[in-house]
């Protein structure tokens, strides 16, 4: 049960072993042939921010794992700024904002007043929650890799502050073993959609959402714009 299995680690597992499988879909609780129909009926729920001054800090290969490993004190403040300018502009109360980035720099990224939505109650404080229905309502940030979960499905403004490629150890170690077509665009397109649709897309009602990264908003947008067939 995954968004766009071909691409993805699974998939370059069960070839390194080589294992055979099928890809089916579902219709009315049946399986049928598989057809992979885009996003190109969600096109319409999806409001993604343009601003070229919020935008420009993703250009490139930025927002990766390695940039914010190497990034300094000044493109980090501006993400930000840029967070919080997105969030603020939509007039939306922090309770439906929903954001995330590489969890070594989220403490630093959290942005004032939509971090948390209660008072007195610090990024660290959030994260320690234990309750998953709490820290849903209490807390803004989730992981990059958020899975299985609708306890954010009230969230209409969304922020994926990363440029998803997988890790250079994983892919390394596929090569080494021959398996050489894992798609990094694929399993970058599979690991972001993951991501968004915890937020209430997944009921198919509309959300902002920013996405700073140049190369995933290309993604996003050639996804949500091919036709089916």
């Amino acid at each position: 049960m995954s968004y766009l299995f071909r691409g993805s680690i699974m998939d370059a597992w069960l070839k390194y072993h080589g294992d055979d499988y099928q890809i089916k879909s579902i219709n009315d609780g049946v399986l049928v042939d598989y057809c992979d129909d885009g996003g190109y009926e969600f096109r319409h729920l999806v409001k993604l921010e343009q601003d070229p001054k919020l935008n420009m800090i993703g250009r490139k290969r930025n927002l990766s794992s390695s940039w914010y490993a190497k990034a300094k004190s000044d493109p980090l403040e501006e993400l930000k700024a840029n967070t919080r300018i997105f969030f603020r502009r939509l007039g939306v109360d922090a309770r439906y904002c929903l954001w995330t980035c590489f969890k070594s720099s989220a403490a630093v990224i959290a942005p004032a007043s939509y971090t948390t939505t209660a008072k007195g109650l610090s990024f660290r404080m959030a994260q320690a929650l234990k309750d998953p229905l709490e820290k849903a309502s209490k807390f803004c940030f989730i992981p990059v890799n958020m899975r299985a979960t609708n306890n954010y499905k009230h969230k209409s403004a969304v922020a994926v502050l990363v440029n998803y490629y997988p890790h250079p150890a994983i892919l390394q170690f596929f090569q080494a073993v021959g398996v050489t077509d894992v798609d990094a665009d694929q399993y970058a397109l599979s690991e972001m959609i993951q991501l968004v649709w915890r937020s209430r897309i997944r009921e198919g009602k509309e959300i902002d959402l920013y996405l700073p990264s140049e190369r995933m908003r290309g993604l996003l947008n050639d996804w949500l714009n091919v036709a089916p067939f």
